[in-house]
């Protein structure tokens, strides 16, 4: 090392990784907690204590890591998505964590059960590993699917939800201010909606002046809203590789 020269510090954004890589977290974490369950069940009394002190120290880990992910992890790009035709949010790493969690927890106790039944042993009259096999495929939906993600479309901003969506399109929101600035990045985003008649809500979705996307940075993705509010010609574009590169190049101002 250089005289005066200072070490580079590596440092690793684990919700980033969590995020970008969540099919792969959720399929480490899977694998690792079967190999555990399988130790707890072979692995005499001192294989079922270590197991279990390692599943409960990796769930521990991922609720730790959970409010962390929630409230700092805050990108500033969009995800494009040709084949619809639009820019998507990025995936919040919190659901994944959950998951990991729900997964270090939920697969002994289902192990168990399928121990059990492969011992010949009768069918217990309340299957723990029935309802914790429920729980966990629940889980496991909320994190690898679309919820709480904003997609962004020619025709307007789409939210959906477990139990509905909400589509709003762009001649509905205030051309002057469109997005209201919210009081926390906790309260997502605020949508100046000026046009509800034209606002299409299917089930139960959230209300339209707050918005939960915790995975973007709510001032980011209100300047993305108000540019195309503001120019319509570039809708059209909206999805393409050629558009995202030059969002990621041009400064949009706020």
């Amino acid at each position: 090392m250089a005289p005066g020269a200072y070490p580079v510090l590596v440092t690793i954004d684990l919700p980033g990784l969590v995020a970008r890589h969540r099919e792969r977290a959720l399929s480490g974490a899977l694998t690792l907690a079967v190999i555990l369950a399988l130790i707890a069940q072979t692995g005499g009394d001192a294989g079922w204590r270590a197991a279990a002190l390692l599943s409960l120290l990796l769930a521990l880990a991922s609720l730790v890591f959970f409010p962390a992910a929630m409230l700092r992890y805050r990108a500033t790009t969009l995800l494009a998505d040709p084949d619809r035709r639009a820019f998507t949010t990025p995936p919040p790493p919190g659901p994944v964590l959950l998951a990991m969690a729900f997964t270090f927890i939920l697969v002994p106790i289902i192990g168990e059960d399928v121990a059990d039944l492969v011992r010949g042993e009768p069918w217990p009259d309340q299957p723990a590993g029935l309802m914790s096999g429920y729980a966990l495929a629940a889980a496991w939906a909320l994190s690898l699917g679309p919820w709480l993600r904003l997609r962004l479309q020619p025709g307007g901003l789409r939210y959906p939800t477990p139990f509905g969506s909400l589509t709003i399109p762009w001649e509905a929101l205030d051309p002057e201010s469109p997005v209201v600035p919210a009081r926390s990045p906790l309260h997502g985003v605020r949508l100046a909606v000026t046009r509800p008649d034209l606002v299409r809500r299917r089930g139960l979705p959230p209300p339209a002046d707050r918005l939960p996307v915790p995975s973007v940075d709510p001032e980011y993705l209100g300047r993305v809203i108000r540019h195309y509010v503001t120019h319509p010609e570039r809708r059209p574009e909206i999805g393409s590789a050629a558009e995202s590169a030059r969002l990621a190049t041009v400064d949009i101002p706020g």
